[in-house]
């Protein structure tokens, strides 16, 4: 009998050291749903507005999505920043996940209501991470998506044609001599954009003379380039629609809106994680004192 509850007692610590080490196939980094981690909390680049006239956009959460909306006129340019130095708190968990690396993919969902004219479809989207040091400054190690590594789908699962702007030697002071770091988002273009989670694939831009991403670990900055939106913008209807920042494991689109309540997006070691374990336990306590009464 001791042998046997020995035997249980050593099954059920098996199962607690190995299920919190299973990593859900989802985990959801920011909904949007809470209006508290935006306000007041996203950055605009202010040299845009100060040197070149282009005026700060309206960025808000309306029906739980980020609503990006510049105003009426010409907008050309405009870096969004979230900064974890302004309280987006989930940078952090970001951050985890990717240095984890038991991820394959940075999931996000993207509505483009831009460009602003008919006759242009050039509107440019990029994606960069930037790292804090050790005194919650910023430093030089940045990092921007290259897009050829990334996956394109519709909001039916059918994959996306979008165009990738080419690489760091092109030229061009629009798209900041990043390597395959903009892509051109279609008007009307409603579907989610899978970026590679892998490190080797967040190359460094070179025309401000920063440095590589040497890790995922200390994350401060997410920033979001938008480039040639149009020179008619109506101040309204014109505008970027983003949701559900997450990293996956494959290249799905989501059935159903993602619920952070969900099991699927426990991290590892939270509470869904325990109650397995105690289902668990409770299970083969159970087939212990069955195994008792037959004995007796």
């Amino acid at each position: 009998m001791k042998k046997l509850l020995l035997t249980i007692l050593a099954l059920t610590l098996v199962l607690a050291m190995a299920i919190p080490a299973l990593a859900a196939d989802e985990l959801l980094i920011y909904d949007f749903a809470d209006g508290s981690q935006t306000d007041g909390k996203i950055g605009w680049n202010e040299g845009l507005t100060t040197q070149y006239g282009i005026p700060e956009p309206t960025v808000n959460v309306q029906n739980g999505q980020l609503t990006i909306t510049p105003q009426a006129g010409n907008f050309w340019a405009g870096s969004i920043y979230f900064d974890l130095a302004k309280g987006c708190e989930w940078l952090g968990d970001l951050s985890e996940g990717l240095e984890s690396g038991e991820y394959n993919y940075i999931r996000l969902y993207i509505k483009n209501n831009m460009p602003c004219d008919d006759q242009t479809d050039t509107f440019g989207f990029s994606f960069s991470l930037q790292k804090m040091n050790d005194t919650n400054e910023y430093n030089t190690n940045w990092g921007a998506a290259d897009f050829s590594k990334a996956l394109f789908f519709n909001m039916d699962g059918s994959k996306a044609d979008i165009e990738i702007s080419p690489d760091i030697n092109n030229g061009s002071s629009d798209r900041n001599g990043y390597k395959n770091g903009y892509i051109t988002l279609p008007k009307g273009f409603e579907g989610y954009i899978f970026i590679s989670a892998k490190l080797a694939d967040f190359p460094t831009h070179t025309t401000w003379g920063l440095t590589p991403l040497d890790n995922f670990s200390n994350l401060g900055r997410l920033e979001l380039d938008l480039r040639n939106a149009g020179t008619s913008c109506d101040g309204s209807t014109n505008n970027l629609i983003l949701d559900d920042i997450a990293l996956v494991k494959t290249a799905e689109v989501p059935k159903a809106p993602v619920n952070p309540d969900d099991d699927k997006t426990d991290k590892p070691g939270e509470d869904g994680d325990i109650s397995i374990v105690l289902y668990a336990a409770a299970a083969i306590s159970g087939l212990g004192a069955l195994a008792i009464r037959k004995r007796k």
